[in-house]
């Protein structure tokens, strides 16, 4: 089980026992859970296509009040852009 860890346990077991014992509750405690688990079924991505969302429909005028009412000092989201960008760009973007 310490190969996991990339532990020579050998050596590990020798220096200090404790340490020893604990890497391996580590391993059967992270690996222990894998031993009973179940992938999904390949229809599985199949089944949840099938309740797809309905299309979204956003006007000109709806795109550029929120682009407009965004608050510019608020961070970036995961794309890393900041709202003063959209904020500026309102009217380009809306095509307004």
């Amino acid at each position: 089980m310490l190969h996991n860890l990339e532990i020579d346990s050998d050596n590990l077991a020798s220096q200090d026992p404790s340490l020893y014992q604990l890497t391996n509750l580590i391993n059967k405690t992270f690996l222990e859970p894998m031993q009973s688990f179940n992938p999904l079924p390949s229809t599985y991505l199949q089944q949840s296509n099938e309740k797809s969302l309905p299309d979204l429909c956003v006007t000109e005028h709806q795109l550029f009040k929120s682009l407009s009412l965004l608050n510019p000092r608020k961070a970036t989201g995961p794309d890393g852009i900041t709202c003063w960008v959209f904020k500026e760009n309102a009217k380009r973007k809306a095509g307004a």
